[in-house]
Formats: structure tokens, C-alpha cells, sequence
């Protein structure tokens, strides 16, 4: 696969996932925390799509690399509790976690291929 590709897949699923975290809060009554940390990851998403793909920022690969690592850890709590059990919300984030999984390699992926320009 060619950079171009992989960079425009990265900031279609990044303005995907900025719209769907702000959706879930229109969709599903949260608590406040949880709709608020909603917004921050949709701005994040969003300013990391406008680095990336407007100001055309590589460093932002990293940084974006960090973010959805973070997010993962957020979700995959929801996934499975530390105690090891699964709790009832679970597999309503696997989509989540599947996405921001994929934002992480896609993002890793082309920070290691620019560490070489």
C-alpha cells in the first residue's frame, strides 16, 4: 500500500470517528463526564484530521499514535474489567475499539515510514 492511500483512509475514519463521538452523546443519555470526554476525543480527532490532512503536519502522526493508544485503554476497560469479567456494555465497543484500533496501526504505521525521510 502506498502512503496516499493509508493517509486518506486515516483522515476519512478520523472525521468518522470525530462525528461518532459526538453523536453517541445526542443518541444515549450519558453522565456528564463521560459525554465531556465524548467532546474532548471529538476535538482531538478533529485537530489531529486538520494537522494531518490540511496543514499536512507529520509530527501529528505521533501525537495521534499517543491519542488513540490512550483511547484504546479507555475502552478496552469497558471491553473486560480488570477482575476478568465482561461486562454488559461490551460488545456495544468492540465497533469503537476496533476503529481506534485501526487509527492506531494506521497512524504508527506512517509515523515509522516518515522517521525514514
Amino acid at each position: 500500500m502506498n502512503n496516499g492511500f493509508i493517509t486518506k483512509a486515516l483522515q476519512i475514519i478520523l472525521l468518522l470517528l470525530a462525528i461518532g463521538y459526538l453523536a453517541i452523546n445526542f443518541i444515549t443519555p450519558l453522565p456528564m463526564f463521560l459525554m465531556g470526554e465524548n467532546i474532548l476525543y471529538a476535538i482531538l480527532y478533529t485537530l489531529a484530521f486538520y494537522q494531518i490532512a490540511i496543514k499536512e503536519n507529520k509530527r501529528w502522526l505521533i501525537y495521534l499514535t499517543s491519542i488513540s493508544a490512550f483511547n484504546m485503554g479507555r475502552v478496552s476497560r469497558t471491553l473486560i474489567e480488570p477482575t476478568g469479567e465482561i461486562p454488559k456494555l461490551a460488545l456495544a465497543h468492540v465497533p469503537l475499539f476496533s476503529v481506534i484500533l485501526i487509527v492506531f496501526v494506521l497512524s504508527l504505521l506512517l509515523s515509522l515510514k516518515n522517521l525514514g525521510d
